[in-house]
């Protein structure tokens, strides 16, 4: 098995046995009488992992150091893909493609970041590297600020000994106005932890920052469109991802064994080539006469009554020439 896939598997194999068992408690009791609640969208708030890692943070302290909170962040992120073991893995075409498509200064899709197939993917992400680091792959699930009512998209991203958090407050129009604040804030903090940061320090963050969030969210949003391309790698009729939220009583403990692995796009994916290659003459140069990949959203239901946010990818389009119809197995890599 490739390795990607069984990182994140290894890594919670790490884990003391008895680690979960708080969360475990508090996503059962969720929503008791006398037991906070809290959209069910997030499988269970921060502070809720910050209890569970034994990580006391008094209100309107700072611990001496990041530890605590790096730790907190790892038990959140292993805590929460534990309960779905999803693996997702791109097929190379539409992994570039979304990945030379950023997000730059267009509006956060935020209603439909709030639908993401699980609880907590990993997505695997071969040859990305942020700052030079090398990023194995990415959990990506969702936060509830309970003081400030806002949702927060967590992306962790898997280094090779270590690991990176780039929350994202789901409260501002674009991507940078987010890193900016998130960025600002730290600055905020820095002095508290003896690590002050300058002016070019701060501009060099929000760049970095930007540059990682911007190529790894196409990757988020395709999983949460309109019917996105996947299969089980087992094959299995049917096969769906499992629900975001465990049904109330229902503890981890009857979570997957091992890893589920999802093929993403790969009919999608050999179509990008075929459109690209077929431009360039079989050179496999991007032509100018391709139409570039895109996201198309618009809302679906009456004026007067509720309306839903939807997102399609619509896929490059080699302009002038016909489609062909892909008659290759869609299981095919």
């Amino acid at each position: 098995m490739n390795p990607e896939r069984t990182r994140p598997a290894r890594a919670l194999a790490e884990m003391p046995p008895d680690a979960w068992r708080a969360a475990d408690y508090m996503i059962a009791e969720k929503g008791k009488p006398g037991a906070p609640d809290w959209p069910d969208w997030c499988l269970l708030p921060v502070g809720g992992w910050l209890a569970c890692a034994g990580v006391s943070v008094e209100p309107g302290k700072l611990p001496d150091s990041l530890e605590p909170f790096k730790k907190a962040a790892r038990f959140a992120a292993l805590g929460s893909w534990r309960y779905c073991q999803s693996v997702y893995q791109y097929h190379p075409g539409l992994y570039e493609e979304l990945m030379d498509e950023p997000f730059s200064d267009e509006e956060l899709p935020v209603e439909v970041l709030l639908r993401l197939p699980e609880c907590c993917p990993y997505i695997a992400t071969p040859g990305f590297r942020m700052a030079g680091d090398i990023v194995h792959g990415v959990y990506v699930y969702l936060d509830y600020d309970m003081n400030a009512g806002i949702p927060e998209l967590r992306m962790t991203l898997d280094l090779d000994d270590a690991i990176s958090v780039l929350p994202l407050p789901l409260a501002y129009p674009t991507l940078r106005q987010t890193i900016d604040a998130i960025v600002g804030e730290a600055a905020r903090m820095a002095p508290w932890f003896e690590m002050p940061l300058s002016v070019e320090m701060k501009a060099n963050a929000v760049d970095v920052f930007v540059d990682a969030a911007a190529r790894l969210l196409p990757l988020v949003v395709y999983l949460c469109t309109d019917k996105p391309e996947m299969y089980d790698e087992q094959a299995r009729a049917g096969a769906k991802p499992y629900p975001r939220t465990p049904p109330r009583g229902v503890t981890a403990r009857r979570a997957p064994a091992k890893p589920r692995i999802w093929r993403v796009g790969m009919k999608l994916g050999r179509q990008i080539r075929a459109v690209y290659q077929s431009a360039a003459g079989g050179g496999g140069k991007k032509s100018p006469h391709v139409r570039r990949g895109h996201r198309h959203k618009f809302w679906v239901g009456s004026h007067d009554g509720e309306r839903r946010l939807i997102v399609k990818y619509l896929p490059p389009m080699d302009i002038g020439k016909p489609r062909e119809k892909d008659k290759d197995d869609p299981t095919a890599g």
